[in-house]
């Protein structure tokens, strides 16, 4: 379970969206509107890209394609430590 938060994290980095782990809320209110603004944006594209490989039924739903985006980031993070 640690190895996998790890990874996410990693991968958040390195696409440049808030960390899945933390409160997402608190960090956004912490950046100015326009960084807040981009935030919101990458995480929305980064899960519509990784909602393209489910089937649609299972995309249709938001807990899905957070599941989705963060398993996405999760091998992300896994490819970038692993080499």
């Amino acid at each position: 379970m640690q190895d996998r938060i790890f990874y996410e994290n990693i991968g958040a980095l390195k696409k440049g969206v808030i960390l899945p782990s933390c409160d997402v809320q608190k960090e956004l209110k912490k950046m100015t509107s326009d960084d807040a603004k981009k935030a919101k944006r990458k995480w929305r594209k980064l899960r519509r890209r990784a909602t393209r490989h489910v089937p649609t039924f299972y995309a249709q739903s938001k807990s899905m394609q957070n599941y989705e985006a963060r398993a996405e980031l999760s091998r992300l993070g896994r490819k970038i430590i692993e080499g």
